[in-house]
């Protein structure tokens, strides 16, 4: 197996079953900021920590703190997408957004589509990818 392969396919496995038990709360969080001890930061309080109707991730966004964890997965699917479609000679088209709990299922899509390409270049951009994601989803 090509090591470009081998890498893609291994952060995969690691990052993406995780993502599956996410919900909203903890796709709302602020990306990149990992708590103490590398692993994801836990999720919200019960009650969402909303205040006049927005959201704790519209609230650290409005101070400042970038983007959620929801809007750097997005970003990451539409890359992979695009390097897909590269690799396949078809043309890019955007990624429907859809809730956020979603992004696991369209992360793990866009990886199946580009290992099944086994382009090497769209293999680089997909480890590149999932393990920039992983980093800013706070794992390390």
């Amino acid at each position: 197996m090509d090591p470009d392969h081998s890498d893609a396919a291994s952060l995969a496995r690691e990052l993406l079953p995780r993502l599956r038990r996410w919900d909203s709360a903890s796709w709302s969080l602020p990306a990149d900021q990992p708590p103490a001890g590398g692993g994801p930061a836990p999720a919200p309080d019960p009650a969402g920590r909303r205040h006049w109707g927005r959201s704790a991730a519209r609230q650290a966004r409005a101070a400042g703190d970038g983007p959620s964890r929801a809007e750097v997965a997005a970003g990451t699917v539409q890359r992979l997408a695009d390097a897909a479609a590269d690799a396949e000679g078809r043309p890019r088209r955007p990624v429907p957004l859809l809730a956020d709990v979603n992004l696991a299922d369209q992360l793990t899509v866009m990886v199946d589509d580009i290992l099944r390409t086994g382009d090497p270049a769209a293999l680089r951009t997909a480890a590149t990818e999932l393990a920039a994601l992983r980093a800013a989803l706070g794992y390390r």
